[in-house]
């Protein structure tokens, strides 16, 4: 008799556990993995590809065939990272200047990498650019 209430007991147990435990996701910001920027680009600017400059070459492309939003990557390993955008047969750039802050969120959460300090670099050549980092994220728009 005492085994089978034994038994239902630790299966609640285990399920109450369960449910707090999956909660607790709730009360944490959301950000998961690498920091990225947020990119809005005006239309009228026609830009048709997006690149990473890695090593003062050309990387992979950016995003994909809408590049009037995406999400741009920060190299970690970094406190700058320059993109290339190909607009109507010439290059613009935009350089980006920022600090790289972890911080513990939480004993549940763990871990935050986010960017801090988000500025425009020298190495920009566009001339209407505007750096929003009130959010957990940062927001660039280039008009």
């Amino acid at each position: 008799m005492r085994r089978p209430i034994l038994y239902i007991l630790s299966v609640f147990s285990l399920v109450v556990i369960s449910i707090i435990g999956s909660g607790c996701s709730f009360f944490c910001d959301g950000s998961v993995g690498e920091p990225t920027f947020s990119l809005t680009i005006s239309e009228s600017l026609n830009v048709s590809k997006i690149y990473a400059l890695v090593d003062n070459e050309l990387g992979k492309q950016i995003g994909d065939n809408n590049p009037f939003y995406n999400e741009l990557p920060v190299d970690m390993n970094s406190q700058s990272v320059v993109y290339v955008f190909e607009q109507s047969g010439q290059a613009d750039t935009l350089e980006i200047l920022y600090e790289i802050k972890t911080e513990v969120e939480s004993r549940v959460c763990g871990l935050r990498v986010r960017t801090d300090n988000v500025e425009l670099g020298a190495r920009t050549t566009f001339t209407d650019v505007v750096i929003d980092d009130s959010y957990s994220y940062t927001e660039i728009t280039v008009n």
